[in-house]
Parts: C-alpha cells; sequence; structure tokens
C-alpha cells in the first residue's frame, strides 16, 4: 500500500504569530543593549571624574590644601592662560597636558575623544572651546584674593568638587542658566565631591 503522507505547513496565522514574537524579542533585546550601553558611558563618566579627584587630591598635597581656580565662572571658557585654573593646574598631575597646552597644539578635545576631558555622552558646543566636565562656580573664584583651602570647607563629603558641565563653561552650579549642570545620564548628573567620592 502506498500512502502519501501530507506535508505539514505554517498556516498564515502561524506565520505571522512567529514574526511577531521574533520582533518582540528583537525590541527587549536592543533595549537591553541600549540601556548597557548607557550605564557604559555612565561608568566611563564616573571613572574620569574620579581621576579628576584623584588630580585634586595630588594638587592640594602639593599646594597647601589649596583648591585650583574655578576657572570663569559664568562666562563661556574664553581666558587658557592662567596656570592656576583647574583644566591647566590638575592635567599634568595625571601626565597629560594642559588644557592652554592642548589649544595651542590644536588638538582641543572633541565630542568621543578618550580623555579625561571628555564625557562620553557630551555633546558638540559652538563655542571654541569644549569642556564636558566643569568645576563648581563657588569654589575657588578669582574675586577671592586666594584660592579655598580644603580646612576652610566644613563638609567637603557634601560639596560637589567637579560635575558634568555644559561644555562651554569651565565652572557650573545646578541653575536655569546656560552653565548649569547637564542631566546627560538618564536624566541624572554625575558628580564628584571634595572629600574624593563621585
Amino acid at each position: 500500500m502506498n500512502r502519501t503522507k501530507g506535508i505539514a505547513g505554517f498556516t498564515l496565522m502561524e506565520l505571522l504569530i512567529a514574526i511577531a514574537i521574533i520582533a518582540l524579542l528583537a525590541s527587549l533585546i536592543l533595549a537591553s543593549l541600549s540601556r548597557a550601553a548607557t550605564r557604559a558611558k555612565t561608568a566611563q563618566c564616573l571613572n574620569n571624574l574620579a581621576q579628576w579627584n584623584l588630580t585634586l587630591a595630588l594638587y592640594m598635597g602639593e599646594n597647601g590644601d589649596a583648591i585650583p581656580r574655578r576657572g570663569q565662572g559664568v562666562q563661556p571658557l574664553a581666558d587658557l592662560t592662567r596656570a592656576e585654573d583647574w583644566f591647566n593646574a590638575l592635567p599634568p598631575l595625571a601626565n597629560l597636558p594642559t588644557y592652554q597646552t592642548l589649544a595651542n597644539q590644536g588638538k582641543i578635545p572633541k565630542p568621543g575623544d578618550n580623555t579625561i576631558f571628555v564625557c562620553p555622552t557630551a555633546k558638540p558646543t559652538q563655542n571654541t572651546n569644549f569642556l564636558p566636565y566643569a568645576m563648581n562656580i563657588y569654589l575657588s573664584p578669582w574675586i577671592r584674593p586666594l584660592p579655598h583651602h580644603l580646612p576652610e570647607i566644613p563638609r567637603p563629603a557634601s560639596l560637589a568638587f567637579m560635575a558634568d558641565g555644559a561644555c562651554a563653561y569651565s565652572a557650573t552650579v545646578p541653575s536655569a542658566l546656560a552653565y548649569s549642570v547637564p542631566a546627560r545620564h538618564g536624566s541624572k548628573a554625575n558628580i564628584a565631591f571634595l572629600d574624593g567620592h563621585t
């Protein structure tokens, strides 16, 4: 006896259901990969801030607990010549050129550069100088005859030293103005405190 067996196939409905399930799984995987990439960039930013904190500790150790100057404050970064500003005073302690040296060589950091000067999520700015990290606007301003010293700070663990910056400024503080701390990391900002934690 010679019987022909029927060939089982997918119905259109079964095929559509299978495609929908594959699409759903793909979207879940892509969302997970996106969250992982965001977390990796946040971790890199925190690592950069931890390195700035380390250079601050070295600087204070060499300068009688003095905190470097904050730079231009509420103005966009323009004057790169002062050795006491944090972006010139701290980089040599991490074996990096000062920001002024980078500018003189035409090598100002850009978005995407792999350096402690650049937060991996920072976006370009129209300003000539690009600085994604900024110092607390109230620390060591130039209106003071001398910079702040660590012993003057009553609670260093609760005072920010540096944070994600607006990219055109060397100093920052939470504000409605252009120099405000931006929330670049999942609606949050990364901050380094004077006691060394981030």
